[in-house]
């Protein structure tokens, strides 16, 4: 007897269970899961396909991925020997095309695709281009002779979105931005069935080049928070709570990985050989607890990861640069003077902020009083950042129906009752992971016109100390408040002495110079009258610094140059 193996942890034994059928699985064959639940393994190496989930309702059936167009197909020849029940709806998990370019081969037998918002604006973003390559290479995307994909009919964005004919109830849900900006999971909270997507894979097939590597493993931890007994994956044969858990540990481990390097200072081609300036060999070992993750994708991976970390990707969550001022505005209220000079990326709602990569609906919310606006009406804004030798300058223009400063439990550290603003700054950024530890930073606004003493908060590290909480000091900030229209509308215009904060919150501190890069989050809260309220969280997760989004100082810009007719 080989007595090492008795030491594996339990959870391992299981994995190593689970991933021994592996090479067992019949592709391309469909194999009951449980009464009313079907599961069918494609084969990605010879057809690109994905699996794919058939699901029984009382008098239709619903398919989790529409596949390619021959996917699709193949599909419909083997419902056709389980049921003669017809498909009502195909739910695709994302815009790719092994998952959504067979939309039209459902639509045209008379089902009803579905997708989260996000898999249409993905669409959006990259197709024709996608979908006219593939038709290019591929016969059966070209048979259907379209000049793009066809995106999903039917789209939700209130997540969990549900059917529920009274025998069977199937949710799908959003849990943010992993291997795509539109993840979707479909879930059978009765029979604990969780249909994944490309979310979470049973192998080594996560593909990153649409993903958001830093936020994956929470998407995945968020998912394993509903109850679950069977997980049945885009990629690779079904099993049990062990993928999700594998997968989350994989996803942790390389990113972790890279960033180590990254922190010290390696480079692309100390991580990965390079092929003509492509990844073709990972110099970066992983343990052997994730290997089940690990094979042809991995050195495109690690370059990917690499590339989120350094260059500020990816890009749509959010690239900040702050610009420096090269003349010191006048905190007046009116933020034309500078607004167009600093970091500014359009306006936010909570339509938009489902869309970003830190959206979790437990932290985003709105106030609910039983006669509501639109979520538009309620509460959105710009904010605007910039830097100069001296100051750090903050700036918002705020559209919110009620303005509500009154905290019946008051302490002047609860700003976060009231109606405020609050940046949230690491600087220097360490890399670490804290909570509100040395060079820690946010910087509080209640939006009241008395400019109470609470009104500009600090809470902040220090060297030793965490959650400190005072008044920013005085001469430290300086900082007008105009409302503006009807309800609680304002404009906030502030400054910081980073001297005076910065300094005493970390022996890193330095005087800024172009090229440095801190950690940011903005926090806006909206109470309305409500407890907690409502807020936006934007360019992070909480407390946490290790999840703030990197901010890089950089030089003045210029305005954007308005053209003659």
């Amino acid at each position: 007897m080989h007595r090492a193996s008795t030491t594996l942890p339990f959870t391992l034994l299981l994995l190593a269970a689970a991933w021994s059928t592996r090479g067992q699985a019949k592709l391309e064959t469909i194999e009951r899961i449980l009464p009313g639940v079907w599961f069918r393994q494609g084969d990605l190496d010879q057809y690109g396909h994905c699996n794919n989930i058939v699901i029984e309702m009382k008098d239709y059936l619903v398919v989790v991925d529409a596949n390619y167009p021959s996917g699709a197909r193949a599909l419909m020849a083997d419902i056709a020997k389980i049921s003669r029940k017809p498909v009502r709806y195909v739910f695709d998990t994302h815009h790719h095309g092994d998952h959504a370019y067979g939309n039209a081969v459902w639509t045209q037998a008379g089902a009803t695709t579905i997708a989260y918002r996000g898999v249409t604006e993905e669409m959006r973003r990259f197709e024709p281009q996608r979908w006219q390559a593939d038709a290019a290479k591929r016969k059966d995307v070209a048979s259907l002779n379209r000049d793009t994909a066809e995106p999903p009919q039917l789209t939700f964005d209130e997540a969990p979105f549900a059917i529920d004919d009274g025998t069977r109830r199937v949710e799908f849900h959003h849990f943010g931005w992993a291997h795509t900006r539109g993840d979707g999971f479909a879930y059978l909270p009765k029979e604990q069935v969780l249909c994944t997507g490309d979310a979470v894979t049973n192998g080594p097939y996560n593909g990153m080049g649409d993903g958001y590597a830093e936020n994956w493993p929470k998407v995945v931890a968020r998912a394993r928070e509903l109850k679950v007994k069977h997980v049945l994956p885009a990629h690779g044969p079904a099993g049990g709570p062990e993928i999700l858990e594998g997968e989350q540990r994989f996803l942790e481990t390389i990113y972790s990985a890279v960033h180590r390097q990254v922190m010290a200072g390696k480079n692309l081609d100390d991580l990965v050989e390079l092929n003509n300036g492509q990844p073709a060999r990972a110099k970066l070992a992983l343990p052997d607890s994730v290997k089940h993750w690990v094979g042809s994708f991995y050195p495109g991976q690690i370059r990917d990861i690499y590339d989120e970390i350094t260059q500020g990707k990816p890009f749509a969550a959010g690239a900040i640069h702050i610009p420096r001022l090269t003349k010191a505005p006048v905190l007046d209220g009116d933020l034309r003077e500078w607004r167009e000079l600093a970091f500014n990326d359009g306006e936010w709602d909570m339509a938009r902020l489902r869309q970003s990569p830190w959206y979790d609906p437990r932290i985003n919310r709105l106030t609910r009083h039983g006669s509501e606006p639109g979520t538009a009406d309620d509460l959105r804004a710009r904010y605007y950042m910039a830097w100069d030798d001296e100051y750090l300058y903050l700036g918002a223009e705020v559209h919110d129906n009620v303005n509500d400063v009154t905290d019946p439990s008051h302490e002047p550290k609860r700003w976060y009752y009231k109606d405020a603003i609050c940046w949230f700054i690491e600087a220097p950024r360490d890399g670490k992971s804290e909570k509100f530890g040395e060079g820690d930073n946010a910087f509080c606004f209640v939006a009241d016109t008395r400019k109470p003493d609470y009104g500009a908060w600090w809470r902040h590290g220090a060297p030793g100390r965490t959650y400190v909480e005072e008044p920013i000091p005085g001469g430290a900030s300086t900082y007008t408040l105009k409302m503006t229209g009807t309800g609680g509308s304002f404009v906030l215009e502030a400054r910081v002495r980073m001297a005076a904060v910065f300094g005493p919150a970390s022996r890193a501190w330095r005087a800024p110079r172009t090229g440095d890069v801190w950690g940011l989050e903005i926090v806006h809260t909206d109470p309305d009258g409500g407890d907690y309220g409502g807020h936006f969280l934007l360019y992070g997760r909480g407390d946490d610094d290790a999840t703030w989004t990197s901010a890089t100082l950089t030089g003045a810009i210029t305005p954007v140059e308005r053209r003659e007719k």
